[in-house]
């Protein structure tokens, strides 16, 4: 893939990646905003142009790869402006692969956090900094080969109950496909849906069950 190219482009030349797995919590994405507002956008929107075929060229569209939280906030928050000039960098990624990484490296943890020299650094400015908001790693974080390998045909898999007021959930783990299909009958979940319901429904299955 060759280097990228940096530019200011038109807020309204920019897209969110379709594909982005990553979601935000609505109080997370109002203290991003609240952030932004006070030291700016501080970071390049990472992009790539449209469409699925390759070579790719510069067709005046980009799709936000890395910054897509950021872009939200300036769509749903600040209402930006369509003619805003934004600072990105645009790539040529010559397969989806390639765009998958770029995005992985946009929030790839290079670093872990050590609890003593964060609690030494942070403590005589936690009344100063509202610490609540920023959430980091003090351990090794998992690497992506595990929780991709639970997804293939031997791998197991995952029910989860949202709570939809703060995106909250409880997993359960199947072991197998027919484990799944147990799980869902016994709980009530067509077949055909995602492995998703609500944790009101939850409860009232259990109440059913245990009655």
């Amino acid at each position: 893939m060759k280097a990228p190219e940096f530019m200011q482009v038109e807020f309204r030349k920019l897209e969110p990646w379709n594909l982005n797995p990553r979601d935000i919590r609505t109080d997370a994405l109002h203290f991003l905003a609240e952030k932004m507002k006070e030291k700016g956008i501080f970071r390049n929107f990472v992009t790539w142009p449209p469409g699925d075929s390759y070579p790719q060229k510069d067709n005046g569209r980009y799709v936000v790869g890395g910054g897509n939280m950021r872009w939200l906030a300036l769509k749903e928050i600040f209402k930006c402006p369509p003619d805003t000039l934004l600072q990105i960098s645009l790539n040529f990624p010559k397969n989806k692969a390639e765009r998958i990484e770029l995005s992985l490296l946009d929030n790839y943890e290079a670093g872990i956090y050590l609890e003593q020299p964060t609690g030494e650094l942070l403590y005589p400015y936690k009344d100063k900094i509202d610490l609540s908001m920023y959430r980091f790693s003090f351990t090794n974080p998992t690497d992506l080969k595990t929780i991709v390998d639970g997804f293939g045909p031997d791998g197991h898999q995952d029910i989860e109950f949202v709570d939809k007021s703060d995106r909250h959930a409880i997993t359960i783990n199947c072991e197998s496909d027919e484990e799944m299909i147990e799980m869902k009958t016994l709980l009530g979940i067509e077949e055909s849906k995602k492995n998703s319901i609500d944790a009101s429904i939850l409860k009232e299955i259990l109440k059913k069950k245990c009655s």
